[in-house]
């Protein structure tokens, strides 16, 4: 009967709010925020949103604003955003976060943690880091893209590879803090100047039409990665560090791998990759088995030779498998050691040890970091 009553009571309170009815907030009142920035400096928070803002008119399109405030806290920040503008700051729909280099040394993870506990945010929402400010990059005017944050998301989860960038969420850099290293990356982006894209047309004796702004334009590069332990930024890593990472903890299908013999050049495409660690914690060894279906896309001689195989050809002979196998397992343990070189346990592999030990790693794992050893192991299909 208890149960009968609570619903009861539910029915009348939904039929009532209602009745009643729920004041929403217009479309045309609202800020949709398409990223987020969060710089700190000097005890200041900075809080940049690019915002869509609807048309007053029927065309259906948005103009695009980035609104920056500070405060003491994010929350004074955002409020003080949402005052300026007289509309509500929706990040509901916000899935990229950018975080400067200021709020990298000690404030992410309280930053991220409050804004997901207060709702702002999706624990899916991708987050980097930036070179110089978060407010820089989201300011900054793309050769290919109307809004920095689209481009962003488009970079890292359509067309990016395994060596261009990591990809990361809020939820997955909360959970990798959490472990007993705290060991953590993001993508740090920056801007570099390029020239504007053509836009058609007649040209003549040596020029060409282009936009017809003299406003700088930039493309962003993504070709570091910051490696941060706990509250701290360590190291940036390169494209090995970066390449390690994502065959290690990803699930690929694309990127290009390019080898060679000293006489032929081998261009090879990835078509699917996984990967997965199995451990001994008694003598502090770890295995990474790595399994690749890839692709021969392209051979090209330096001298004209005749080419020892041909691209229809499934197989390649065991130098080539060879000299494929090795560059795997250096990209991943190159990645493992320059971590370890900074007292990072990039792949966790704590918590591998303790779960194959037990409570009884715990007493065991003193300097388990120095003493670990990481071994790959790479299975190759060729199609």
């Amino acid at each position: 009967m208890k149960r009968q009553y609570k619903w009861i009571a539910f029915l009348i309170c939904f039929i009532l709010m209602f009745a009643l009815g729920v004041e929403i907030t217009p479309l045309s009142e609202r800020a949709i925020v398409a990223g987020l920035g969060i710089d700190y400096d000097n005890g200041v928070f900075t809080i940049s949103a690019q915002i869509l803002l609807p048309s007053s008119d029927d065309s259906k399109t948005s103009n695009i604003v980035v609104s920056s405030a500070k405060g003491e806290t994010i929350g004074e920040a955002l409020a003080k955003i949402s005052s300026e503008s007289s509309m509500l700051v929706a990040t509901s729909h916000c899935n990229l976060v950018l975080l400067g280099e200021g709020t990298l040394n000690g404030k992410a993870y309280s930053s991220l943690d409050y804004m997901i506990r207060n709702a702002y945010l999706s624990e899916n929402a991708l987050i980097l880091t930036t070179e110089g400010t978060a407010k820089d990059i989201l300011n900054a005017k793309t050769a290919y893209s109307d809004m920095t944050s689209f481009y962003i998301q488009r970079e890292l989860m359509v067309y990016g590879n395994y060596k261009e960038a990591v990809h990361r969420n809020i939820k997955e850099y909360l959970s990798s803090y959490y472990t007993e290293n705290s060991a953590n990356w993001l993508t740090k982006v920056r801007k570099v100047e390029t020239e504007k894209p053509q836009t058609g047309g007649s040209t003549s004796a040596g020029s060409s039409s282009g936009s017809g702004s003299d406003d700088k334009v930039y493309v962003l590069d993504f070709a570091r990665c910051a490696i941060i332990k706990g509250d701290n930024f360590v190291f940036d890593g390169n494209e090995d560090v970066i390449s390690g990472i994502n065959l290690l903890t990803s699930t690929l299908d694309k990127g290009d791998v390019v080898i060679s013999d000293g006489e032929y050049t081998y261009c090879f495409y990835i078509v699917k990759s996984k990967s997965k660690l199995s451990y001994k914690p008694e003598n502090f060894t770890a295995k990474a088995s790595l399994k690749v279906d890839i692709l021969l896309k392209e051979i090209v001689s330096s001298s004209n030779e005749t080419l020892p195989f041909s691209v229809i050809d499934v197989e390649p002979d065991s130098k080539v498998d060879g000299l494929l196998k090795e560059y795997f397992n250096n990209v991943i343990t190159r990645a493992f050691e320059e971590c370890k070189s900074h007292e990072v346990d990039i792949f966790d592999l704590y918590g591998g040890f303790y779960g194959k030990m037990g409570r009884k790693w715990i007493d065991y794992s003193k300097n388990y970091l120095e003493k670990s050893v990481l071994l790959v192991d790479t299975e190759i299909t060729y199609y």
